[in-house]
C-alpha cells in the first residue's frame, strides 16, 4: 500500500473488503499505519473499519505507531479516538512506549492531548523512567517541563535519577539533578543512585554524583556502601580514581 487516497477511496466505493486480510494476516489499516500512511488510516477509520488491532504483545494501534514514532499516524489515531491510557500486556501505555524509544515529537502530541504522565506499568514505572533508562535527554526534558515528578518511584523504589546513573547517561543525570532530583533518593534496597552507577562502573557518572553531594558513606539494607559495590563487581577504577580518594578527603 503506497499511500494514495484518492485510489483507495476509488476502491472503496468499488465495495472492496476493507477487512480483507494478506498472506500474514494484515488489514489495510494496519498496512497504512506500519507505512505511515495517515490520510489512507484516516480515510479507513471513517469508513468504518475495525480499530481493535493488537499485537503479539498486547499492543493496540496507538502503542505501536507510538512506540516506532510515527507522528502522522498518532494524530489521527487520537483524532479519531483513540484510548490515550490502553497499556500492553507489560501496562505501558503509548506515552510510556514511546518516551522510551526516544521519540519526542510524539510525547509532545499524546501530552497535548492529555496523557497521563502519572500512568506507569505494572511495576510502577513511569514514562520519565523510562527515558531516563535510555538516556533520551529530550524526551526527559520535554516531561519535565510537562510537570512529570522528578522523584517519581517505582515499585522498586528507584528514582528516574537511579536509571539514569546505573546506565551511565550523563546528560540526564545532569539535567535530572539541575531540575532538582535527589542525589541520595534510596529505593527500598536503599540504594542510592550513586551506588546504582558505582555499581556498573559509571565513573562519569559517579564523579558528577560526587561534585553534586551525593553520599559517599549511604549504605543499603545489606550495609554496602558505594565503595563495597564498585569493588564487589571489579570497578577497580572507579573505586581508586573517586570513591578512595573521596572517603579520605
Amino acid at each position: 500500500m503506497h499511500g494514495y487516497d484518492e485510489i483507495v477511496k476509488l476502491l472503496v466505493e468499488k465495495g472492496a473488503n476493507l477487512e480483507a486480510k494478506d498472506r500474514n494476516g494484515c488489514t489495510p489499516l494496519l498496512l497504512a499505519a506500519v507505512n505511515q500512511h495517515a490520510a489512507v488510516v484516516k480515510l479507513l477509520i471513517e469508513k468504518g473499519v475495525n480499530t481493535n488491532y493488537k499485537d503479539g504483545q498486547g499492543r493496540n494501534l496507538l502503542s505501536w505507531t507510538a512506540k516506532h514514532g510515527y507522528e502522522g499516524v498518532v494524530k489521527v489515531l487520537i483524532e479519531k479516538g483513540a484510548y490515550l491510557e490502553s497499556k500492553d500486556q507489560n501496562g505501558q501505555t503509548p506515552l510510556s512506549l514511546a518516551a522510551r524509544h526516544g521519540h519526542t515529537a510524539v510525547v509532545d502530541i499524546l501530552t497535548e492531548h492529555g496523557a497521563n504522565l502519572k500512568n506507569g506499568d505494572w511495576y510502577g514505572k513511569l514514562p520519565l523512567s523510562w527515558a531516563a533508562t535510555y538516556g533520551h535527554e529530550g524526551v526527559v526534558n520535554l516531561l519535565i517541563k510537562k510537570g512529570a515528578n522528578l522523584r517519581s518511584k517505582d515499585g522498586d523504589g528507584r528514582a528516574p535519577l537511579s536509571y539514569a546513573a546505573a546506565h551511565g547517561h550523563i546528560e540526564v543525570v545532569q539535567l535530572l539533578v539541575e531540575k532538582g532530583a535527589d542525589v541520595d533518593s534510596k529505593d527500598w534496597g536503599l540504594r542510592t543512585p550513586l551506588s546504582w552507577a558505582a555499581r556498573h562502573g559509571q565513573m562519569a557518572v559517579v564523579s558528577l554524583l560526587i561534585e553534586k553531594g551525593a553520599s559517599i558513606e549511604s549504605k543499603d539494607q545489606n550495609g554496602h556502601t558505594c565503595l563495597a559495590w564498585a569493588s564487589k563487581y571489579g570497578h577497580e577504577a572507579v573505586s581508586t580514581n573517586y570513591l578512595d580518594e573521596a572517603t579520605t578527603a
